[in-house]
């Protein structure tokens, strides 16, 4: 047997193998990123002077709820985009892989999401390439209105933070570039995604500002509904600021976001190390040097295990359905 032969895929018991075994490998590719940065947070957490026993279960509960509402405006906009790409799914399905697809940013590389998403939409009669688009368009979307959120919040409400309205300023410039219609048009064009998808270029043409504005609305409540998980895992941390409620939630909001995009920005798998070291500089003003490192710590582990959770609740509830 030459070896062509045993290679060629066309065999459907070798290409069910080849599947399965791609599968397995993106399977340990997660679990080692997830891993690593449970293990990873869980040490740092006991090497400060807090005991875990501090802890308090209903605020850790709120915390995970508020960040896992927060992500609903983004995969709303991840569902609003494929439709003006003109792709067929719907709003349940794509909810289900946007908050599954959140474990694969904890793998090498970040492609694991792109990868997880657009294999769970595929059975639906999504395209790989209107999946890969969409997720691009959104992420950079997502960013853009966070920054901005960032940059508004921090120059009305805390003037006297300086730096913090500089540095969320040039993420502002960073990521808003990218995430406009005209400019990510030609972004598209030049990977060459017309290629894959001929229908593509015309497509892209129903991504304009009138129709986004409104869309960043969802995008908007949901950084303000990761501002409030930030907070409340500050509580559960036994931390308090002596700001007002509304001023701690707006300091709260611009501060995760910085963080978020910040760690995008750094192209680290979950931005693991960077998003932490963000937090404890942002969020020191609030709650001191202490209450920041913990918060920022506290909030990852929080994060992940909800994002967990979620996925393997949504993964379950669709498992009868063919995913590929």
């Amino acid at each position: 047997m030459g070896l062509e032969q045993l290679v060629n895929l066309s065999d459907p018991r070798l290409r069910r193998w080849a599947i399965r075994l791609f599968k397995l490998l993106l399977l340990a590719l997660v679990a080692w990123g997830i891993h690593s940065t449970l293990y990873g947070g869980w040490r740092q957490l006991q090497s400060e002077h807090w005991k875990v026993s501090e802890l308090r279960p209903a605020w850790i509960v709120n915390a995970a709820v508020l960040y896992l509402l927060g992500q609903l405006g983004p995969g709303w906009f991840w569902w609003k985009t494929l439709g003006w790409l003109g792709q067929p799914a719907q709003l349940s399905e794509t909810v289900r892989a946007y908050y599954i697809g959140h474990m694969g940013k904890y793998a090498p590389g970040k492609a694991m999401v792109i990868v997880i998403r657009a294999g769970l939409l595929r059975a639906g009669g999504t395209t790989a390439t209107a999946a890969t688009v969409a997720v691009f368009f959104e992420t950079l979307t997502t960013m853009g209105v966070g920054a901005a959120m960032a940059v508004i919040i921090l120059a009305v409400r805390f003037t006297e933070h300086r730096w913090m309205i500089g540095a969320a300023g040039l993420l502002w410039l960073i990521v808003s570039g990218p995430s406009s219609p005209a400019i990510f048009r030609r972004l598209v064009r030049f990977t060459g995604a017309g290629k894959l998808d001929p229908a593509m270029a015309d497509r892209l043409t129903h991504l304009r500002y009138r129709s986004l504005v409104w869309a960043w609305l969802p995008i908007a409540a949901g950084w303000v509904l990761m501002g409030l998980s930030l907070s409340a895992t500050a509580r559960a941390a036994g931390f308090h600021s002596s700001l007002a409620l509304i001023d701690e939630a707006a300091f709260c909001t611009a501060a995760v976001a910085m963080a978020v995009v910040g760690g995008f920005l750094s192209f680290v798998p979950g931005g693991l190390g960077v998003r932490e070291a963000a937090l404890l500089e942002l969020l020191t003003p609030c709650y001191g040097a202490d209450g920041a490192l913990i918060v920022s710590i506290v909030s990852r582990l929080a994060w992940i295990v909800a994002e967990l959770a979620i996925s393997g609740v949504l993964y379950l509830a669709g498992r009868g359905r063919p995913l590929s």
